[in-house]
């Protein structure tokens, strides 16, 4: 994963890798008209003002991992962040 790639790709290859997309319990929900996390049940949150942010959550075995990425009108993989 590369600062600025596009998270579509990130996502191809986190689902290649055997990671599994994971829908909080708890999670926001996405908006029809956001493309950053339309068909994307992982999402937690995405906010709507200043960079951006959403974060992605995802589970392989006993591990979980959170995706961070900025950008208001596509998702651009910013960092592995907490989950």
């Amino acid at each position: 994963m590369t600062k600025g790639e596009d998270y579509g790709a990130v996502r191809a290859r986190m689902i290649q890798a055997g990671w599994k997309p994971y829908h909080a319990p708890d999670a926001d929900r996405c908006s029809a008209y956001d493309a950053r996390c339309v068909n994307r049940p992982e999402m937690v949150a995405c906010a709507g003002t200043g960079v951006g942010a959403c974060k992605f959550l995802w589970k392989k075995g006993a591990h979980t991992r959170a995706l961070c990425t900025a950008g208001e009108t596509r998702a651009v993989f910013f960092a592995v962040c907490e989950p």
